[in-house]
């Protein structure tokens, strides 16, 4: 029998979990505490969004007074 292969799609992307057997991706599955889709959500969007000010560049413009 050929590997079994389960795709969780999150906000952050996809996390794929590969097993011999269905058991297999439930016990590991199991093991995952239960903070880690949040940590992991966290470390990306701190990785990869950029700065408040890069975000905002070019979309406020400085009045003249």
């Amino acid at each position: 029998m050929g590997k079994i292969r389960v795709q969780i799609k999150t906000p952050f992307g996809e996390i794929v979990v590969e097993g011999d057997s269905a058991q297999e991706i439930l016990s590991t599955l199991k093991t995952m505490p239960p903070e880690f889709m949040n940590e992991v959500d966290n470390l990306i969007s701190a990785k990869f969004t950029p700065p408040i000010k890069t975000q905002l560049e070019g979309r406020c413009r400085r009045g003249k007074n």
